[in-house]
């Protein structure tokens, strides 16, 4: 998710963006991936996530006007084409684009419990047959810290995942 903003004071453009650090890694300026910040906040984002922590990954780029105006052209163009089958992929693809050697801002991680008797609810559908598919796009180790504290599953069950990338499952 990300969005651009101008600052009235110096006339730049700034592309703000945040997501999961898988999504957001990728986006990453090889300069950045190379310092020692990335790696750190890397590394405490694994720690959070396998706490259960949902984890979200924030950075920025500067805009030169040029960019930003191709953009927005563009941007709009793709908007109004209403009649184009595949105007939303054109639109995803404008956007992949202009979200390219992002600098890493910073990281967050927050807590994020249950609904009220989640745990019961779950427990009650499995022990009357109910089978149960967890679909996230979490972070395996955050899916599965998840997973066991709302007892969907225990340690002694055999787990199948099945990971999607783009292009195909795995």
């Amino acid at each position: 998710m990300s969005v651009i903003v101008k600052n009235e004071i110096n006339n730049k453009y700034y592309l703000y963006i945040k997501g999961s650090d898988n999504a957001i890694c990728n986006l990453i300026s090889p300069e950045n991936k190379n310092t020692k910040e990335f790696k750190y906040i890397m590394n405490k984002i694994y720690e959070y996530s396998k706490r259960g922590l949902r984890t979200l990954l924030v950075g920025y780029k500067e805009l030169s006007n040029q960019k930003f105006m191709e953009f927005d052209s563009k941007y709009k163009y793709l908007s109004e084409d209403l009649d184009e089958n595949n105007t939303q992929e054109k639109i995803y693809k404008s956007y992949e684009e202009i979200e390219t050697d992002i600098i890493l801002l910073g990281a967050t991680a927050i807590e994020d419990k249950l609904q009220y008797k989640v745990e019961e609810t779950i427990n009650k559908f499995i022990n009357i047959g109910i089978k149960i598919c967890m679909v996230t796009g979490d972070k395996l180790e955050t899916a599965k810290n998840i997973a066991k504290s709302c007892k969907l599953i225990a340690e002694d069950m055999n787990l199948v995942l099945v990971q999607y990338n783009k292009t195909k499952f795995i």
